[in-house]
This record gives structure tokens, C-alpha cells and sequence, in this order.
């Protein structure tokens, strides 16, 4: 068999060294977070996290108030710590420190310097003198003792490697931290070395397996062990009996020499006694509160949840019906598995966190309601600052969003609730995370606060991000110029009719798309009863749309369709604009032809029917203009009627007739049987110069009677001229007819 040399003996040594500083480290750690209530670094991180020693001044806060007073805590949020690193001043938390370890009466030989820990000079006293710290509390009953993890906990090789290094290179000796129970021993005064040989009579017993010795040597008054029970007894003998086993079995694995033997290593401290009483009679009211569950016995499990025996858990005894209540529903939930001690703990601080966070709640809640009755923003900017645990903390800078916010709520609702109230301060946060998104232009941010399921938005889409900022921008803008103030943040309903409004719009557009789409597919086959019921439809929102036009729509459409410039494959589309602005066109223009169409067939028809009363009636409504009043009506009646026999006689009328209209200019035809009307084509029935006069041939023919008469008249009025000029023109004719005759 191969032994090792000295140079692998060594080796082994400091590594097995390394392993034992790292476990009382992690012993360190969580001794720490229970008593802190807060996690803590990786062991291997905890020295350099406690130079600041800001969580070792909480632990001297608890440990002596009077010593070191929270508040006076340096940097206790790290921050200054997290911007510049370590200050002078983080010294104070040092000295406050060692101020509460004497203060509680922790032997000098376990205090720390303040270049121990600030300077990093010996850290590793530090560890120390936590674990000495823990070693008395647990005396005194205060807190557990700290957890013994050597041989229970493994760490990863770099960690140990790192450990081992660090003690080579700074070359600390590493403490008897096994010794903590012997070195308190002796310090103490006359009255604890009496404790001292009473520890001594108590492992005695304990070597002679006599449960009622163990029983009387606990009670000895000298000790002032707590909660010790006759029932428990041989419990506590076969756990002390396996703690003690264990700790000379731990001190034999280290191989300490004879000289720093110390009688502690081999028999259970006061400290370490008395841990062990705890842990017996929580493991015997965990099993109680089991049974009690079991059997559904609310008593029993309420006098469990406020025994003594579970240690300072800080259960209340107004809050026991809350305790039995949450543990019922606890183990239901969890199939009726037994708890442990951790559940039965984590009840207890549930409920008397959720009991402590209800008179807050209130306390906060009545507060806030006197303030706005009073209106003093800023007593309420300054409560919000510091609201109660399960409120959000909301952004104070933007205090007159606040007060407008909560006034317009309470308006609504009357005086908040708890419940009210922390769901509106969620709301006011959101919207103030929303008005700082209009005012620095970030879509991308708004649209996804707009989501916050605590605003209670729907409809919202991804693609009217842009048109939701540009509406919202309007409106603040808006919003700022009524009140006169740029502090003009929009409140949640503003933002609820922005958002709908776009919503809505979107929603007509894409009904608007859905229509226009429709009216562009069948266009070209589509029958003028078609294209009306795609008009009339109330997702295309057409105005002024006339079922008796439907034929001219459908002409005005194909025919705007057809100038568009592009390819000739019919793949233009004519758009929404497109087709109201053709409806507002041909609306006027089909009710102007309506008119004329219609004075041009009771005319036509007078002459028909020889109805010489009425004609001058008829020509006045069309408008024809340079009627003579002297001129007969028998003169335009039978020019009128010779032009419409004209027109009419030995042919076949379809009824098409051209029109004009003035203003604007234009043409159409119009079918005077039929009814029809077309605007931007020649019907193929259509004949030139057949059937009804037009307008244009009436104005014409009145035209020309009134010229016949005008002239008439001009040579009646001049008869002696044109006798003389007759006679003149005779005379000259004779003469030279004589002259060529000679």
C-alpha cells in the first residue's frame, strides 16, 4: 500500500482547509438570511458583500437597537456603493457594529477592527465573529443556532481551489471556529461557570443513556433551557445523542493536536443543547398540526400554530383562525401532504404579512381620500412616494397627472377602497408610461403599453401604431392649448376615445376596401341594380346616393374606369373618392337633365295636341331667350310644328334624343320612351334629326321666326324708300334698254 508523501499530505491539508472555511462561510450565509430575511451572495462572494457593511449594521439593528438605530444606517440601498464604490463613511456601519457586539456582551476576543473588514486585512474574523454572534443569540434564545454544514454540503472544485488560493496568498490562519462554545465558556462569570458544569453533568447523562437523569440535569435552573418537555425527553436524548456522535466524529476527521484540544469538541455547547430542544419539539407540533389536519381538529391545529414550541416564528394570537384557515386550504390544495416546519413558517408569515398589509392599506387608503377632499397635491405626491407594500409605486414627477387622475376616479366611484385604489394606481402608471411615449414620438413603446391588460384597451392593432401616436399627439396638443398649460397629460378615457376613434375608423376603411373591391370586380358586368346595392351598402359610407341615378353611376364609373391611365388589361381601380366625387357630380347634373328632358316633352307634346295656349308657357320654362312679345303665337306655333313634322315624318322613332346642358356645359342623351339617360355615348337606336325637338332646334326655330319678323317689320317701316328705289332701279333699266337700242 503507498503512502503519500509529505508535499500530497500538505496539499491535502489546505484543501480539506478550504473546504472547512467554505462551509462556515455558507453556515454564515444562511444564518444571515434568516435572520436578515433577504438572500444573500454565492459564498465565495460573501466577504467582499459585507465590506460595506451595511447588512452586518440590520443585524446590529436587531441584535441593539439602541446601539445602532436603522436609520442611521450609511448607503443602507447600496446604491452609493453600486455608482462609487466603497466610502469612507461605510466605516460608520463597521463601527456601529462593534458597538451592539459589546453592547450584548459577545467577548472581545470575537471582535472585529475596522480594517479587518474595510480594508480586507482579515476577513475571515469576520466569518468569526458571525458565527460567535450566533453561538450566544442561541443561548439567550434569540435566534437558532447556526447550522453546522461540514461533511453535509458540496462545492464545485473552482470554488474550493479559489477558497484555498485566498488563504495561501493572504496567509490568514484560519480560527477554531469548533472552539466558539469552549471560548465562551471561558469568559463567562461565576453564575455561567456553573452553566459550564452543568453542560458537563447533562452530557454525563447522555454518556449513561439515562433519560431521566437527562430530564432532571435539563430542568436544573443554573441552564434555563426553554420549553423543555417531560414527553419529549427520550426524543432529546436520541437527537443530542446523534449531534454529539457526530461533532467528536467531525473533530476526529480533523486530527487537531492535543494542544488545541478543547473540552467543547467532544460534548454539546448550552448553545447547541438548546437548538436541539427546538428542533425536537418543532418536529413534535409539525407532526400535531399534521394529525390535526387529518382529522379535521381546528383547536388543535390553532393551539399548534401558536405553540412556543415552534420558536420565534412571531405567530399572533388574534391572527389563529387566519393560521387554521390558510392551512386547510394549504393542504387540499397540496393533496393533503403532511407539512413541514418550512410550510407551517411560511403560513404564519404569509398571514401576518397579509394582516399587517391590510391596516396599512388602510391607514394609506384613509389618508389618500382626506387628501383629495382637501385637494393638496402635494401632502398626496408625497404620500404616493412611500405607498404601502402591493401598491405600485408610481412616478411622482408627473403630480398634476396624479391629482387630475385620481379626482376624476373619485368622481366617478366616490371615496377609494383598498381594492380600488390598487388597481387605479397599476392604471396610473401605465398612463403615465403612455404620455411619455406621446411626448418623446416612440410608437413602438406606446402600441405596447397600450397592450398593459391594466388599461383594458381592445381592438388595438399593430398597424395603426403610427395613426394611434399621431392621434393621441393631436389631442394632447389639443388638450394643452384649452387648459394653457403644457402640463397636459391625457387621462384614460381621453386615450379610450382616441383609440376607439381610430379603431372605428379602421374598421369603416376596411369596410370602405371591402365595397370598393367589390364595385371593381363586377364593374364590367355588373347590371346598374348591382352597383346600387354595393352603394346602399353601409360599409361603403357613400353620400347622397339616388336609387332613380343608378344607371348613370354605373356610366359614370365605367367611363371613368376607362380614362385611367395604365395598362390595358383592366387592372386600374377606381377608389372611394373616385366614386363620390362622380356621385356629387352626375346627382345635380342627371336632376338638371330631368328637368329640361321633361319642359321639352310637354312642349313637343303641346305642338302634337296643337295646344297653341300653352307654348309660350313652354318656351319660357326651357329659357329661350330673344322672344318678341308683338310676334304671334300662331308664328312660332307653326315654325315649331313644320320642324317637328319634318323630323317626324316617314320615320321610325326610338325615342333617343341629344340634349345639352349649359352650366356645366354638357351633353347627353335621353330616351323619351323609355326614360333612359346616357352621358358618354351615342345610343345605337339613335337617328340625327328624328323625333322630338331639343332645346337647341327650339331655340333655332324661334330664332328664325323672330328674324322673319324683325324683318318684316324693318320693311313695312321703310315702304316710301323702297318705292323709290324700286322706281329708280325701273327708270334705269328703261334708259338703258333705250341707249343700247339707238
Amino acid at each position: 500500500m503507498s503512502t503519500k508523501s509529505a508535499v500530497e499530505l500538505d496539499e491535502e491539508r489546505k484543501r480539506n482547509q478550504a473546504y472547512e472555511y467554505l462551509c462556515h462561510l455558507e453556515e454564515a450565509k444562511k444564518w444571515l438570511e434568516y435572520v436578515l430575511k433577504k438572500e444573500l451572495p454565492n459564498s465565495c462572494d460573501l466577504e467582499q458583500h459585507l465590506r460595506t457593511a451595511v447588512d452586518l449594521a440590520l443585524l446590529a439593528s436587531i441584535v441593539s437597537p439602541k446601539s445602532c438605530p436603522k436609520n442611521k444606517i450609511y448607503d443602507l440601498d447600496l446604491k452609493r456603493f453600486e455608482e462609487r464604490g466603497l466610502h469612507y463613511k461605510h466605516t460608520d456601519n463597521i463601527i456601529m457594529f462593534i458597538r451592539a457586539c459589546v453592547a450584548i456582551g459577545l467577548p472581545k476576543v470575537f471582535h472585529i477592527e475596522t480594517v479587518d473588514l474595510y480594508d480586507a486585512k482579515n476577513p475571515v474574523k469576520v466569518i468569526f465573529c458571525i458565527h460567535a454572534l450566533s453561538h450566544l443569540l442561541a443561548k439567550r434564545g434569540v435566534f437558532p443556532l447556526i447550522k453546522n454544514l461540514f461533511g453535509e454540503i458540496e462545492f464545485a472544485e473552482h470554488e474550493i481551489t479559489r477558497i484555498q488560493k485566498y488563504l495561501e496568498n493572504s496567509g490568514i490562519r484560519l480560527p477554531a471556529f469548533s472552539k466558539i462554545g469552549g471560548i465562551l465558556a471561558g469568559e463567562l462569570s461565576e453564575d455561567d461557570a456553573a452553566v459550564h458544569a452543568a453542560i458537563m453533568l447533562v452530557s454525563e447523562a447522555l454518556d449513561l443513556g439515562d433519560v431521566k437523569v437527562l430530564l432532571e440535569r435539563l430542568k436544573n435552573p443554573v441552564l434555563h433551557f426553554h420549553n423543555v418537555h417531560e414527553s419529549n425527553v427520550p426524543l432529546y436524548f436520541e437527537d443530542m445523542k446523534q449531534r454529539k456522535n457526530k461533532k467528536v466524529g467531525m473533530h476526529e476527521k480533523r486530527r487537531p493536536s492535543q494542544d488545541e484540544e478543547d473540552v467543547y469538541d467532544k460534548i454539546l455547547s448550552h448553545a447547541e443543547i438548546q437548538d436541539s430542544i427546538n428542533a425536537v419539539n418543532i418536529d413534535t407540533i409539525v407532526k400535531l398540526v399534521n394529525i390535526a389536519l387529518q382529522t379535521g381538529d381546528n383547536n388543535s391545529l390553532r393551539q399548534s400554530f401558536l405553540s412556543e414550541d415552534l420558536g420565534n416564528i412571531e405567530a399572533v394570537s388574534d391572527n389563529g383562525d387566519k393560521y387554521v384557515d390558510r392551512a386547510l386550504t394549504c393542504f387540499k390544495n397540496n393533496d393533503n401532504n403532511e407539512f413541514t416546519f418550512t410550510d407551517v413558517k411560511n403560513i404564519v408569515q404569509e398571514v401576518n404579512h397579509e394582516v399587517e398589509q391590510t391596516k396599512n392599506t388602510l391607514i394609506f387608503v384613509n389618508k389618500l381620500n382626506v387628501l383629495l377632499n382637501k385637494k393638496d397635491t402635494p401632502g398626496l405626491i408625497t404620500l404616493l412616494k412611500t405607498p404601502p407594500y402591493g401598491f405600485i409605486q408610481v412616478d411622482t414627477e408627473r403630480g398634476e397627472l396624479l391629482v387630475s387622475y385620481l379626482n376624476h376616479i373619485k368622481e366617478l366611484d366616490g371615496a377609494f377602497s383598498a381594492c380600488t385604489l390598487a388597481n387605479q394606481l397599476k392604471v396610473l402608471s401605465s398612463l403615465i408610461v403612455v404620455n411619455k411615449c406621446i411626448e418623446n414620438q416612440d410608437s413602438a413603446k406606446l402600441f405596447t403599453e397600450l397592450q398593459n391588460p391594466d388599461l383594458h384597451l381592445t381592438g388595438l392593432e399593430h398597424e395603426s401604431a403610427l395613426q394611434y401616436l399621431s392621434d393621441l399627439t393631436k389631442k394632447r396638443n389639443q388638450k394643452e392649448l384649452s387648459l394653457g398649460s403644457p402640463n397636459a397629460d391625457l387621462l384614460l378615457h381621453e386615450i379610450e376615445i382616441v383609440v376607439n376613434k381610430v379603431n372605428q375608423t379602421v374598421i369603416e376603411e376596411m369596410g370602405k376596401l371591402e365595397i370598393i373591391s367589390k364595385i371593381n370586380d363586377c364593374l364590367d358586368q355588373a347590371t346598374s341594380d348591382q352597383i346600387l346595392e354595393l352603394l346602399l351598402n353601409p360599409k361603403g359610407k357613400f353620400k347622397n346616393v339616388m336609387p332613380t341615378n343608378k344607371d348613370v353611376y354605373l356610366q359614370s364609373f365605367k367611363h371613368f374606369k376607362e380614362t385611367l391611365e395604365g395598362p390595358d388589361d383592366g387592372s386600374q381601380s377606381i377608389w372611394h373618392n373616385n366614386i363620390q366625387n362622380l356621385i356629387d357630380e352626375y346627382n345635380p347634373l342627371t336632376e338638371c337633365a330631368r328637368e329640361i328632358v321633361e319642359k321639352i316633352d310637354h312642349l313637343n307634346i303641346s305642338l302634337i295636341d296643337n295646344n297653341k295656349p300653352q307654348l309660350m308657357h313652354h318656351l319660357k320654362l326651357l329659357n329661350i331667350t330673344g322672344l318678341i312679345p308683338e310676334c304671334s303665337v300662331d308664328s312660332y306655333f307653326k315654325a315649331l310644328k313644320n320642324s317637328l313634322l319634318c323630323r317626324s315624318a316617314d320615320h321610325d322613332w326610338s325615342g333617343w334624343l341629344d340634349h345639352h346642358i349649359c352650366t356645366p356645359s354638357k351633353d347627353f342623351y335621353y330616351n323619351h320612351k323609355t326614360k333612359q339617360f346616357t352621358w358618354f355615348s351615342v345610343p345605337s337606336e339613335y337617328t340625327a334629326n328624328v323625333g322630338y325637338l331639343n332645346s337647341l332646334m327650339i331655340q333655332q326655330v324661334c330664332n328664325h321666326v323672330c328674324s322673319e319678323y324683325n324683318r318684316e317689320l324693318y320693311f313695312k317701316s321703310n315702304l316710301e324708300s323702297i318705292f323709290f328705289l324700286q322706281s329708280f332701279h325701273k327708270t334705269n333699266s328703261i334708259y338703258q334698254g333705250f341707249k343700247e337700242h339707238l
